[in-house]
């Protein structure tokens, strides 16, 4: 389901198709070091702020998305952001 284009940015295709390019570049340290220090009733907003970045959908495009589209993302953003300079694949 996910995919890397030689050269190109880590990408995770839907089930509908679509490839959503993975763009670590849009997020800064400070957005991740907010999620971390906020508290747990703004976490979720923090976070969905940083998929709309990483990903270039919109808040309502992943919050239709099917699960199983959504948990592709998380688990690709997930390993990205332990280690941005790993090859991901």
């Amino acid at each position: 389901m996910a995919d890397k284009v030689s050269g190109g940015l880590p990408k995770v295709t839907l089930s509908d198709g679509r490839a959503v390019e993975l763009n670590l570049y849009a997020v800064r340290r400070g957005d991740i070091l907010a999620i971390a220090g906020a508290p747990p009733e703004e976490r979720d907003a923090l976070a969905t702020a940083v998929y709309v970045k990483v990903t270039g959908l919109s808040r309502a495009d992943l919050d239709d998305l099917p699960y199983p589209d959504w948990y592709a993302i998380d688990q690709k953003v997930q390993k990205l952001l332990v280690n941005p300079l790993a090859d991901p694949n």
